[in-house]
């Protein structure tokens, strides 16, 4: 089981200004941010496996194969930054209307304040609202202040991505061990990340990608998953992870039936015989010689 947490920087003449968690396919920014320490960052949990670059004992070295689950918004990332400047002049705009819409709730929750008594019954409720407004707005404003003073400005974005792997020990109590990326390729769906300390646990078994000898795949075989199910769910406790494995029958065009809610992206595949296949990603088996020997079809 792995977290992936992430968020993006603007930048403004190679100094950080404004922060923000995610980016959607119009461009525009969610949870735009001054300070680093208000960000709520954008979490996700995906798994992966064990691998061995080569085809020899020990050559792990703590390497994990997953899926990025913010591959999507880093291509999002390299659109906006082909038009910076009209990227920031929506956003602005976006931002302004926010303010507005801010501005004028808390000037009607001021006014009942001011026209009501304090042993009224909504008062207290009303009271509360006022001072959470009152702290969204002054946020807006200071976030309007910093995006028009760059609008004109050389202004570039930076994606920060952090993965950490969650282990069981002996004792059942959950292990936080950080990750680096290893692969190039940031907007490609499938990375190969590594251990900080480049070791993986004792009882892990990591796999070898054969580019060569692949077991042949045919419609109606059977194959076994092994999965985290639920994990892709909102508020999924990855506390609470649990390890199982599904059987699924292979259609027509090499596709798995399996919901990505039971299975997600990045769950080993193998065959009834144990047989490793590949990796289950979006209902497809992604073959060893899809990311080629040694895996450098994703590596620098």
């Amino acid at each position: 089981m792995l977290e992936e947490e992430s968020y993006f920087e603007i930048l403004s003449s190679d100094k950080e200004v404004l922060w923000f968690s995610s980016l959607d396919d119009s461009l525009t920014i969610r949870g735009l941010r001054e300070e680093k320490d208000s960000l709520k960052l954008k979490k996700n949990f995906t798994v992966g496996c064990w691998v061995n670059k080569f085809n020899i004992p020990f050559s792990s070295q703590g390497r994990i194969l997953t899926i990025n689950p913010d591959s999507s918004q880093v291509v999002n990332l390299k659109r906006a930054s082909k038009d910076i400047r009209k990227f920031i002049r929506k956003n602005l705009t976006k931002e302004e209307k926010s303010f507005k819409s801010l501005e004028l709730s808390y000037k009607e929750l001021e006014e009942y304040i001011k026209t009501h008594k304090s042993d009224d019954r909504a008062y207290d409720t009303i009271l509360e609202s006022y001072h959470l407004v009152k702290k969204r707005l002054e946020a807006s404003n200071n976030v309007l202040k910093v995006l028009s003073s760059v609008a004109s400005k050389k202004v570039s974005l930076k994606f920060h991505q952090e993965y950490t792997l969650r282990v069981k020990d002996s004792k059942g109590d959950t292990k936080e061990i950080p990750c680096k990326l290893l692969s190039r390729e940031e907007t490609f769906p499938q990375v190969l990340i590594q251990t900080v300390n480049r070791k993986k646990p004792h009882d892990a078994t990591s796999l070898y990608f054969h580019s060569y000898f692949e077991p042949k795949i045919k419609e109606n075989d059977k194959v076994i998953i092994c999965s985290f199910p639920g994990s892709t769910a909102f508020g999924y406790k990855a506390e609470e992870a649990k390890k199982e494995t599904f059987l699924d029958v292979v259609t027509s065009g090499g596709r798995l039936k399996i919901p990505e809610y039971v299975a997600q992206s990045g769950s080993p595949v193998f065959s009834t015989k144990g047989e490793f296949l590949g990796i289950y990603y979006k209902g497809e088996i992604l073959r060893p010689s899809y990311f080629g020997i040694g895996f450098k079809k994703i590596l620098p």
